[in-house]
């Protein structure tokens, strides 16, 4: 059974070892029950391997280091939004194939809240004058990026796993209110090549197509989920913007739309499965 996240990243064996090293590791076994249905630890495991694109070994290491309780939570929350979602797609008579798990998502807002995500012309002109800065031809931008370079060769495959396992730990560290400079020292024992910048005022122009890209989908003060680019992996947040004129709402009205459907989609995800969570019998077994 997968799981779609890279947020489950060491929910398993943090889960197992927290209650001390007087205990032997759990290699497999029932971690938690959704309605009865058991979740094992080889399948956060593997989840962990898909979702880290990291091998199974390391994913297996990843898990057995793993200490933080806040985070355990978070990640088994997350195997139990998978179940229920599963679950509750089937009661509806529109059950995901196995092999179709990335659209579980979208098929149960469509299935329970689809009028509810739908967006009107009129509400993509008020999104774009709220998101305003993001677009401004011409305006400068001061950011701080943590770099992380995976070298693409064969040969490079533990270095490159040590490098997903780091960024998603500055991710993680970021999301619960660390700096970006509080992150990297946090990351720099597993990935000791990670880069933190924090430089002057740029042109937004003037930044590689991908940094710009991720650039524009940020107010001041946000930051980017993980990215990928061929030279490695990203997270950046933009600290200021200075100048720059109102861009032109055409050029960015279907990319507009189809980002403010995804956050009503987020947000009526979000009341679905707190409805399911009421709903259902969960049973963590730590």
């Amino acid at each position: 059974m997968r799981r779609t996240v890279a947020i489950i990243a060491a929910a398993a064996a943090a889960m197992l070892l927290s209650a001390g090293a007087a205990f032997p590791r759990v290699i497999d076994g029932v971690v938690s029950l959704v309605n009865e249905e058991p979740v094992t630890f080889s399948e956060v495991r593997e989840s962990v391997s898909e979702g880290m694109g990291i091998p199974v070994g390391d994913a297996d290491a990843l898990l057995r280091e793993e200490r933080d309780p806040r985070a355990v939570l978070r990640w088994i929350e997350a195997l139990v939004d998978s179940v229920l979602v599963r679950k509750e797609l089937e009661r509806l008579g529109q059950p995901i194939a196995e092999t179709e798990w990335q659209m579980e998502r979208g098929a149960i807002v469509r299935a329970r809240k689809y009028k509810e995500v739908m967006v009107t012309e009129s509400e993509v002109r008020d999104y774009f004058r709220e998101s305003g800065e993001r677009f401004l031809v011409g305006s400068k931008v001061r950011l701080e990026t943590l770099f992380f370079p995976i070298d693409s060769a064969p040969s490079a495959g533990l270095d490159a796993a040590q490098a997903r396992i780091a960024l998603q730990q500055a991710a993680e560290a970021v999301r619960s209110g660390r700096t970006f400079a509080e992150a990297e020292a946090l990351v720099r024992g597993t990935f000791p090549k990670v880069q933190f910048h924090a430089a002057g005022f740029v042109t937004t122009e003037d930044l590689l197509p991908d940094l710009q890209r991720e650039v524009r989908r940020l107010r001041a003060g946000e930051a980017s989920p993980p990215f990928f680019t061929e030279a490695g992996a990203f997270l950046l947040r933009v600290v200021e913007r200075q100048g720059g004129t109102p861009g032109d709402f055409s050029a960015v009205k279907d990319a507009l739309t189809e980002e403010l459907t995804d956050r009503r989609s987020e947000k009526a995800f979000s009341d679905i499965l707190s409805e399911l969570r009421r709903a259902a019998s969960i049973d963590v077994r730590l």
